[in-house]
Formats: C-alpha cells, structure tokens, sequence
C-alpha cells in the first residue's frame, strides 16, 4: 500500500487554476521527486499536501486514513511533516543539539506540570532525548558543530539543521522543500548524503528540487508537473527522455 496517496488535487485561486487534477503515490521507503518550471505548483501541492491550502476537489490518503483539509499541525503528528527554505524556522540562539532537542520535543507530549516538578520519569525522558539527538546530529554530519549557535552557521548547514529537526519529530515521510538552494559544492554534497541517510533511516522522502542533477542522482521516481498538470512520471531514465519534460522543463537540444 501507497503511504502517501494524491488523487485527482485541484486548487483553485479564483480564476487561477494551481492544481489540475494531479494524481500520485509514494511508496514507503522512497525518495520521490517533484519536479516542474517555476510557476508550475510544486509549492501550492506542498502547501495542499500539508494542510496549509484545503483542496479545492480531490482527496489526500496518508497511511490510508483520508488527511484531505486537516490541519498542518494535526497532519504533522501523524507522521507527514514538511522543511522549509527560509532559516527562520530555527532557533537562532541556540546549539544545533539545542534546536534538535526541541525538534524530539515535539512528538514526546511531556507534562509541562511534569517539567517543573522534575520526576524522574521526565529527566529519564530528558536522557533518552539527548540521546536522540546526539544520533540524529550525527545522522546529519552536524557533530562538530554540536555546540555552535544555529546563526553561526553557514547557509548550507542551516538547511541540514533544518532537515535535522525534521528528523527529529520522527516522521514517515519528510518533504524537503528545494534543500539545495543557494548551497556551493562542498554544502550540495552534505545535503545529498544527509537526504540518503534520512531514507536509510527508514523515512520515505519527498524531495523538491530545481537542480536536476541532483534529483536524477538520488530519486527512485520523479513526478513532472507543468501549468498545474502533470505531465510524467517514471523513473529517471524515464522523465529525462520524456519528449513532454523536455519541451515544458530541460529545455531542447
């Protein structure tokens, strides 16, 4: 069974039409690209994906229960939790293993009653999510950074701190949004190892992206969407010999 499954989304602004009707799954374990021209609705099917839009028609299934205009925060606890571009998700102030302890915060439910009177049921917790963090901080190549405040660190870090505290929520499926943005070479090749590293871990990814290079190298599968429709879906071999991508996308000859 699919863990993620889109049938026939619509979204509609007005006389805009984002979304046409656009259909796919995801299988668990993954990594599935969604690519397209700029304009072509990769946000907006983000934003419907996790609950920020509802769905003008269509339904959204995730591990089959029907999440079709649920709230982004309810659609995040049940495992499908989203990264974004911009930095200021993080918490600039504090450590990288700060800012991922709060990420392993979320889905914990401590007792705020609890935090204050310090059983020791919450410091055991406490414990085992250090723990946690520390792995996950490693996971993300972030060790020797550990200490160093999060508006200390390069832009290419700073989004694997972000995929970080994604990881650290404990998802099923992770959708980065365009993760290599803005990165130099060095910070491209971190970002790639570390979305491998989220797959082997278990989590199914779902990856938009811009640089073709990188998604043609990392994806199972690459669905193309264009004007809100799509257009193709196959594995990379397939999309890049697609006479329909090549014309709406990579551009011919």
């Amino acid at each position: 069974m699919a863990i993620l499954d889109a049938d026939k989304v619509s979204m509609k602004f007005g006389g805009l039409v984002a979304l046409d009707k656009v259909s796919f799954q995801v299988e668990p374990g993954e990594i599935l690209g969604i690519i397209g021209p700029n304009g072509a609705g990769k946000s907006t099917l983000y934003n419907v994906l996790s609950g920020v839009y509802r769905p003008t028609s269509g339904q959204i299934h995730f591990q089959g229960e029907n999440i079709t205009g649920m709230k982004p925060h309810k659609i995040a606890s049940k495992g499908l939790v989203r990264t974004y571009q911009a930095s200021d998700k993080l918490f600039m102030s504090l450590s990288v293993s700060e800012n991922v302890q709060i990420g392993c915060h979320i889905p914990s439910k401590t007792r705020i009653l609890g935090d204050v009177f310090r059983i020791s049921s919450v410091r055991r917790n406490e414990h085992e999510v250090r723990q946690r963090a520390d792995g996950i901080v490693k996971m993300a190549g972030l060790t020797e950074l550990a200490s160093e405040l999060a508006r200390n660190l390069s832009h290419g870090y700073q989004r694997a701190l972000g995929v970080a505290i994604g990881i650290a929520t404990g998802p099923k499926i992770l959708c980065l949004d365009e993760p290599l943005t803005g990165m130099n070479a060095e910070e491209r090749r971190h970002m790639l190892g570390l979305v491998k590293n989220v797959r082997k871990s278990g989590i199914t990814v779902l990856l938009v992206e811009h640089d073709m290079g990188a998604v043609m190298s990392i994806c199972d599968r690459i669905v193309v969407i264009n004007f809100g429709r799509k257009i193709a879906e196959g594995n990379p071999d397939q999309v890049r010999n697609n006479k329909d991508v090549i014309e709406a996308y990579l551009g011919k000859g």
